[in-house]
C-alpha cells in the first residue's frame, strides 16, 4: 500500500530547511558585520603611521648611495690628517646613482650633497652629509631642510 507519492516530502521538513538557511543567513550577518567593522576599525587606526613608510625607506637608499663618496672621503683623511678640498683631491666618485640625481662635495663645509630622484614626495630636494671631525675620525652628520622629517631616517632628523 502507498500513501503517498516517494518524492514528495511532508510540507513541515521544507520549512525547517528554509527556516534553517534563513537562520544559517541571519548568523552570518550578525557575526560578519560587525567583523567587518572591527576589520575597517584596525585598518584605520594601524596604516596611517606606515602611510609614509615607503618614501621614508627610498630617502634611506639615498644615504646608502653616499656610502662610496664617505668612504672615500674617510680615507683621505685617514692619509693627511685633513678633509679633501675638493673632490678631485680625494677622487671621489660623484654623480648619479640609484635615487641620486647629482652629488657634489664642498670641501670648505666638509658637505657632500645629494639631491634626489625618482621618489615623488621629495624629488629635487637636497640632503646635506656633514663630516664632523672627532678624535682621529670622521663622523658623519646628515640633514635637510627641504625634505620633510617625516621622511627622513632618525639619524637625520637629529640636529
Amino acid at each position: 500500500m502507498t500513501i503517498g507519492n516517494a518524492n514528495t516530502m511532508p510540507a513541515h521538513s521544507t520549512d525547517r530547511r528554509t527556516k534553517t538557511s534563513s537562520g544559517r543567513l541571519k548568523t552570518f550577518v550578525s557575526w560578519s558585520v560587525p567583523a567587518v567593522l572591527i576589520l575597517a576599525m584596525i585598518v584605520w587606526v594601524f596604516i596611517p603611521p606606515y602611510a609614509d613608510y615607503t618614501p621614508k625607506a627610498k630617502v634611506a637608499e639615498v644615504l646608502v648611495g653616499t656610502s662610496v663618496a664617505r668612504e672615500q672621503i674617510i680615507e683621505f683623511y685617514r692619509k693627511h690628517n685633513r678633509l679633501p678640498r675638493d673632490a678631485a683631491e680625494a677622487n671621489i666618485s660623484l654623480g648619479s646613482i640609484g635615487k641620486i640625481r647629482e652629488m657634489t662635495y664642498d670641501g670648505e663645509k666638509g658637505e657632500l650633497r645629494a639631491v634626489i630622484q625618482d621618489i615623488p614626495e621629495v624629488n629635487g630636494k637636497t640632503m646635506v652629509l656633514k663630516a664632523e671631525l672627532g678624535s682621529g675620525h670622521v663622523e658623519w652628520r646628515c640633514f635637510s631642510d627641504e625634505i620633510p622629517k617625516d621622511f627622513l631616517s632618525g639619524i637625520c632628523r637629529r640636529r
